[in-house]
């Protein structure tokens, strides 16, 4: 009931506005006007004003015809396209199963997926993309095979504008990743994101992720202090998030590990020597990206077969040398290697990183 009145509170007598490109978000209204220089109008199906014919059409579709795991708002965005038929939709939800079936529903609609996260392969199952759609992706490791158009490019999430901050020098930054949710919560998000290529019963149903972490944490500590040098971490907190920062504040200092203030654009822009500490946050890739050092400790009580996440396991791979055993027995001499590369040293070995082209819409619309 409460599901059908948020929807009828937003039904509207106004025909639907017109445009070339309409994109399809839920997160990045603030910034869209940075990422497309030409004009276009966000679907956003949690703000959007519903068209009164279009919902009593797709009430009707979702009530008695309605195909099985079609959702209402599928159905609506369906009719919504119809209406207005623009040359290009863009999303920002490439876990959405509905937008990847609408793609190939329209044969002359573009439509511009861009990864929310990084993904392991075959995470898309056996869906695809038309011809001339694109997938852009922040996976220059992965070929995912959804689309002859898989353009691998920077993440357009942390980085813009241009600070310049020589205070980063020489430090040691761990990324937080607090949050103030139940391990169930946690478990749940993984298996969405990993059910088209994990069967549950990878899972564990109690994972302890806090036990690796707390016990990194310590760990890391100890060893600073004893090597007398700085550590600090950067919080987590920021306007979407949902946790108290006090908690965040009280969290880190158990572990004696003081917040160092700094903005993503101070990060991004600097050109000192630190070193990121990380987990599993898609931050690594953007830090790497940008030439920044990082060490990764991934690992996380969820999967039977694995210790770490799926598309962190194939950088693993790749790149053993930054990421940190569980048991931690390699950390002194990873972090002592890393601290001695070169920025241009560095920036050589994670080429495949850090040439990829910056976020760019604008030449596939």
């Amino acid at each position: 009931m409460r599901f059908l009145i948020s929807i009828i509170n937003r039904i509207s007598f106004k025909s639907c506005k017109k445009s070339k490109i309409i994109v399809y978000d839920k997160n990045y209204n603030r910034i869209l006007d940075n990422l497309i220089d030409e004009d276009f109008i966000v679907f956003n199906i949690h703000e959007s004003r519903l068209n009164i014919f279009l919902f009593t059409k797709s009430t009707f579709v979702y009530l008695f015809s309605k195909p099985e795991n079609v959702s209402f708002y599928e159905i609506y965005f369906k009719k919504y396209l119809q209406t207005t038929n623009p040359d290009v939709v863009i999303s920002f939800e490439d876990t959405n199963s509905g937008l990847l079936r609408l793609s190939r529903y329209f044969k002359n609609i573009k439509f511009i997926l861009i990864q929310n996260s990084y993904r392991p392969p075959g995470f898309y199952g056996k869906k695809t993309l038309k011809k001339d759609d694109v997938l852009i992706t922040y996976s220059p490791l992965v070929k995912f095979n959804i689309s002859s158009n898989e353009v691998a490019m920077k993440s357009f999430k942390y980085f813009k504008g241009d600070h310049r901050s020589d205070s980063l020098q020489n430090k040691v930054i761990l990324i937080s990743q607090y949050r103030q949710y139940s391990d169930s919560e946690l478990v749940q998000t993984e298996k969405k994101y990993y059910s088209e290529v994990i069967d549950s019963k990878y899972f564990h149903n109690k994972p302890k992720f806090y036990f690796y972490q707390d016990t990194f944490l310590g760990f890391l500590s100890d060893y600073f202090n004893e090597n007398k040098k700085d550590f600090f971490y950067k919080s987590a907190s920021r306007e979407q998030t949902t946790f108290l920062k006090d908690n965040e504040t009280a969290y880190f200092n158990k572990f004696n590990i003081k917040e160092f203030k700094v903005s993503n654009e101070e990060i991004f822009t600097s050109r000192s020597n630190e070193i990121y500490i990380c987990f599993d946050s898609t931050m690594i890739f953007e830090l790497i990206s940008n030439n920044k050092k990082v060490l990764i400790y991934p690992h996380r009580k969820l999967f039977l077969n694995s210790s770490c996440n799926p598309h962190l396991e194939i950088f693993k791979e790749r790149f053993s040398e930054l990421v940190i055993s569980k048991d931690l027995a390699d950390f002194e001499v990873k972090f002592n290697l890393l601290n001695e590369l070169s920025l241009d040293e560095y920036a050589h070995k994670m080429k495949i990183f850090n040439s990829m082209q910056k976020f760019n819409l604008n030449q596939y619309l």
